[in-house]
């Protein structure tokens, strides 16, 4: 291990886990502390530094303004913090984080041996994905900030000394619309917690009889509600989907800027009844919602690469997904889940009815699910992180 000090970027603070970028950077601190690195996280907040051994928290407060623009006031004064910063062997920016390079040049960033950018989608693709679906809508106007982001990711991430990108996908998009070489791009995936996020022990009866015994069925949704998450397309797949199953019930986790719209579609499709909206969940709460869902939906218009994906693949739970972005490359139709077309609601609605209809097909996808997850468990992942980051450095020092 050549790494001795670490400094990452990201606009969220990690500590409070909303999203997979933060789910990242969570997991990623606690693997480098163990290993004895000293990291120094940078995110926005309230203006604070906090010490816990090995890893230091700086948060920046920025003014109450819309995001994107909050992130700009946010990429300045971290630029400036980190012109403090010395003797650093990894600089690590995150997503949005990448807009610290605006406020300074490659050849300000002498703090650090090597300046990596980790891509975990491409903006100016999720605000393509919004626009295709909505046309000229609220829903695109609100995802403007992400037009915005493609720009800033465009000028800048050829700043980096390299680019790990969390899927094919991402590293093909960064390659063909950044004109990224491709020797800069490594891509390492996120991963999940495997030890948490996994099958429950069912008895032998449950086993045998399935859904047999239960008169319901239970869709699950987890995740932002965002309009590129889709989630109203689920809606309205599932108000098709109920008609021929009327056992079919939807739960959805999460919060957002949609959350009132969804709210307000499901009262015009009269499902105010059958869905629910559980909003955010503890990690315990949330394992417990995969392991008693019998479907997990995931609509999206587009996704980097999709850790919901992972975690309730780990769990045994067969996926429903779109063919969108990295979520062909975690779920493997037919063998571990359906994918259907992005925005296709007559094909959710298929492969839902086809899914809820078969505790034979779901056991199967289930079981193949659980086993194929393994491969993305945390200590896989960050051990081919750190690998890579002792790689770098070795060229940088050489």
């Amino acid at each position: 291990m050549k790494m001795r000090r670490v400094a990452i970027i990201t606009f969220q603070d990690p500590r409070s886990i909303q999203g997979g970028v933060q789910r990242r950077v969570a997991e990623e601190v606690a693997y480098l502390d163990h290993l004895n690195v000293q990291v120094t996280v940078i995110s926005e907040g309230v203006s604070d530094l906090v010490s816990d051994g090995n890893v230091t928290y700086v948060t920046i407060p920025t003014p109450h303004l819309l995001y994107p623009v909050r992130l700009l006031f946010f990429a300045e004064r971290a630029a400036r913090f980190l012109d403090r910063l010395r003797d650093v062997d990894v600089l690590e920016l995150h997503d949005d984080a990448v807009a610290v390079f605006l406020f300074a040049g490659r050849n300000g960033w002498k703090m650090s041996r090597v300046c990596v950018s980790i891509a975990h989608g491409v903006f100016r693709d999720e605000f393509s994905a919004i626009f295709r679906s909505e046309g000229l809508s609220g829903s695109t106007l609100r995802a403007g900030g992400f037009w915005l982001l493609s720009l800033i990711e465009q000028l800048t991430v050829h700043r980096a000394d390299a680019i790990i990108a969390v899927s094919q996908y991402v590293a093909n998009e960064y390659a063909r619309q950044y004109g990224i070489p491709c020797e800069w791009i490594h891509i390492v995936s996120n991963g999940i917690d495997t030890r948490i996020f996994k099958p429950a022990h069912l008895s032998s009866d449950e086993l045998g009889d399935g859904l047999s015994k239960r008169t319901l069925c239970t869709l699950l949704y987890v995740g932002r509600l965002h309009p590129r998450k889709g989630v109203l397309h689920l809606l309205h797949a599932y108000s098709l989907a109920i008609r021929s199953n009327p056992a079919l019930r939807l739960r959805i986790v999460g919060d957002g800027i949609q959350a009132d719209a969804l709210r307000s579609e499901c009262k015009k499709l009269g499902l105010l009844n059958l869905v629910e909206f559980v909003g955010m969940l503890s990690t315990a709460e949330l394992v417990e919602a995969y392991r008693c869902a019998d479907i997990v939906c995931i609509p999206s218009l587009q996704e980097g690469q999709g850790i919901v994906a992972l975690e309730a693949q780990a769990c045994g739970k067969p996926v429903i997904a779109t063919q969108t972005g990295g979520l062909t490359e975690i779920v493997k139709d037919r063998l571990t889940g359906i994918l259907v077309p992005p925005g296709d609601i007559q094909a959710l609605a298929d492969a839902i009815l086809e899914l809820a209809s078969s505790n034979t097909l779901r056991r199967s996808l289930g079981s193949n699910a659980a086993e194929w997850a393994q491969a993305f468990a945390w200590e896989n992942v960050l051990s081919e992180a750190a690998d890579l980051y002792d790689s770098l450095l070795t060229a940088a020092l050489s």
